[in-house]
């Protein structure tokens, strides 16, 4: 495989002796990246489900810090 194959979405079927154009879907393509880079998405996820318990954790102080004043 060259690298203009993989820049435009090429592939060559020898059996067919035809070009195929990879035409992958943006999910597929995300699903793909995150399994290749596990750890990053791993890290990814786990900033943005603390930062969403950082918020709720926040917003609850200052509910209760309301009602006592």
């Amino acid at each position: 495989m060259y690298t203009t194959d993989k820049i435009f979405g090429i592939k060559y079927k020898e059996y067919e002796d035809v070009l195929e154009i990879n035409e992958k879907g943006f999910i597929k393509n995300l699903i793909n990246k995150m399994k290749k880079h596990k750890f990053m998405t791993i890290v990814i996820f786990s900033t943005i489900v603390f930062s969403v318990i950082n918020i709720i954790f926040i917003y609850q102080f200052f509910s209760i810090l309301g009602n006592l004043i």
